[in-house]
């Protein structure tokens, strides 16, 4: 199974760096994990994948597919994953590979992973060259950012292709208040809620 992660900006795909020249905006870092991943039958698991922790990199365009090896005739109608790191892999200690604490995608031991980080520059942003940074994080209790998705996925159909709508993430925020997020709290859990709706599947799939 392959899937794919399409980085949108008013329905069209863009790439990174980008800029949007009818909002004076620019996009330059768009990272995410996506872990855990799973596929099921109505409401039975009928697999999950091996130490399934991914991040991607919208720079880095090899890294927004996951590809994965799932049995022959396997029936599912679902896929679920999650969108960040949970609290246990959080508290397990420094781990390696996407997880790798020189990816630039982890705080410090007790805020533990960014789960999704955005940057770029809008002429609306007070802070210094327009500047807006979101880092949304944050494993503990009552502000666990971590979000579960999941998406209807035929058994016929082992390609699936997932909308990252950023201009919906940034459009609900009103970026002369909300520019600066860098650490886990309660501001930090409403954007990762809301950067949970802007991933869909087409409706053609």
């Amino acid at each position: 199974m392959k899937i794919r992660f399409s980085n949108q900006w008013q329905q069209q795909a863009i790439d990174f760096p980008a800029s949007v020249a009818s909002d004076s905006l620019t996009l330059e870092i768009f990272r995410f994990y996506i872990s855990q991943v799973s596929l099921w039958k109505d409401s039975t698991a009928v697999w999950k994948a091996d130490n399934s922790y991914h991040l991607l990199d919208a720079e880095v365009d090899s890294s927004m597919s996951l590809h994965f090896q799932i049995p022959k005739d396997l029936a599912y109608n679902r896929i679920a994953f999650n969108l960040g790191i949970d609290s246990l892999t959080n508290v397990a200690g420094v781990m390696g590979g996407d997880l790798d604490p020189t990816k630039g995608m982890y705080w410090t031991w007790n805020t533990g992973y960014i789960n999704l980080k955005l940057e770029g520059t809008h002429p609306a942003c007070p802070t210094r060259k327009n500047r807006f940074t979101f880092h949304l994080g944050g494993y503990a209790a009552p502000y666990l950012s971590m979000q579960s998705l999941s998406f209807p996925a035929a058994t016929n159909n082992q390609q699936l292709t997932i909308e990252v709508h950023l201009d919906q993430f940034l459009q609900a925020i009103d970026l002369r208040k909300s520019h600066t997020i860098m650490t886990p709290g309660k501001e930090t859990l409403e954007l990762s809620q809301l950067a949970k709706k802007i991933f869909t599947l087409p409706d053609e799939e």
